[in-house]
């Protein structure tokens, strides 16, 4: 019986022993996962080049009249964080150019130089600008 109780404690020592060094430290905690990119401002949505494919306004009985390529032609830069240049003509009703060092958007408005704001939808590579009964679509180009 004492054989049997010292070798029951010799085992439990044993146990004991592996046990501990089979412990070893705590694992690591797994690494963060990184941060998402940052979200990108409109005026880096917004920057780029773009060629008018479509200008519409309302005439005075409220109908609306629309002029595509090559009725209406025109193209739109615009550099992120600096200048812009636009350019559109409509045969038969003239157009509008200009070229300033500052533009803005928000996440629906679209200010170029010192004019007032108009507002924008941006849907895939297709830009929206509603400037009263005007409204003109550009396409970026690649």
């Amino acid at each position: 019986m004492k054989m049997s109780l010292r070798i029951l404690r010799l085992l439990l020592i044993g146990l004991f022993a592996v046990t501990m060094l089979g412990c070893g430290g705590d694992d690591p905690p797994p690494p963060l996962p990184p941060p998402p990119p940052p979200e990108e401002t409109p005026e880096e949505k917004l920057a780029g080049e773009y060629e008018l494919i479509r200008a519409e306004t309302k005439v005075d009985d409220g109908a609306i009249v629309a002029f595509e390529p090559p009725l209406a032609q025109g193209s739109l830069i615009l550099v992120a964080g600096g200048s812009f240049y636009l350019e559109f003509s409509i045969e038969g009703l003239g157009g509008d150019s200009g070229r300033g060092d500052k533009w803005s958007a928000t996440d629906t408005t679209l200010t170029l130089g010192e004019g007032d704001p108009d507002s924008y939808t941006l849907q895939g590579t297709t830009l929206t600008i509603t400037a009263g009964t005007v409204i003109l679509q550009w396409k970026k180009k690649a």
